[in-house]
């Protein structure tokens, strides 16, 4: 059987896309970042839907995250782990990822590897065939479709909103002002379903135009014009 493994974090896209993908397994890879304890925490108070697929593993990389989070060639190593697990590997990336290791061009070079190191390494895989693939089948959504799609196909609202993704080591819900929880709740306004109380820290409409007024600076004019369109929508609902 070829089985599909979803590189899975717990957060937003991950928990969104699990339910869009359906894979067989969900692979957390522990790499002993300043926010692995926190995730690691919330994957465990994850319901039966999750877990029973779940493999988690330790692969630390802690020591080379930079200031802002950032941990260079992250996918590629996250690449090479998941294909132990399953013949067919899917990244959770979302329309606003524009980090090299998050493109089209990179996974188009990934499987140009992988069929270059597969020559001599397939027959020790255990597979049943020679079909391998890594595929990011949401990039074209922004977090805010995505979480339209999600309730068009039935997740449960709930769900939805008790997500975590946060890069504060200390808050168990989401603190509310770092980048993870301030998308996260543009995607939960924009759908309707935000509510003050699912973050350490209320959103407001502030910070959301803090954000894209970093998201201006940071990325020049590469920056997604969906992504920020989401943004725009999201605050002025907010006033």
């Amino acid at each position: 059987m070829e089985k599909k493994v979803l590189l899975f974090s717990g957060g937003f896209d991950s928990m969104l896309q699990e339910w869009l993908i359906k894979p067989d397994i969900l692979l957390y890879v522990d790499m002993r970042t300043s926010y692995s304890d926190r995730e690691v925490e919330a994957l465990l108070r994850l319901p039966d839907h999750y877990t029973h697929r779940m493999r988690v593993i330790h692969f630390p990389l802690g020591e080379y995250e930079r200031d802002n989070k950032y941990l260079p060639y992250r996918n590629m190593f996250l690449a090479g782990l998941a294909m132990q697990y399953g013949q067919h590997v899917y990244f959770g990336f979302n329309e606003a990822d524009d980090a090299p290791d998050k493109d089209d061009t990179f996974i188009r070079r990934l499987t140009t590897l992988f069929r270059h190191l597969n020559k001599h390494c397939i027959g020790d895989m255990g597979w049943e065939t020679t079909n391998f693939s890594f595929s990011a089948p949401y990039k074209h959504l922004t977090k805010t479709e995505m979480v339209a799609e999600c309730l068009k196909q039935g997740m449960p609202v709930d769900w939805i909103r008790g997500i975590r993704s946060c890069y504060d080591s200390e808050s168990v819900i989401g603190c509310g002002v770092c980048r993870p929880c301030v998308n996260r709740a543009v995607a939960l306004i924009n759908n309707g379903i935000y509510s003050p109380e699912l973050f350490d820290t209320p959103i407001t409409a502030d910070r959301i135009a803090d954000l894209m007024k970093e998201t201006r600076e940071y990325d020049g004019g590469n920056y997604s014009k969906r992504y920020y369109a989401d943004l725009q929508k999201a605050k002025r609902l907010l006033r």
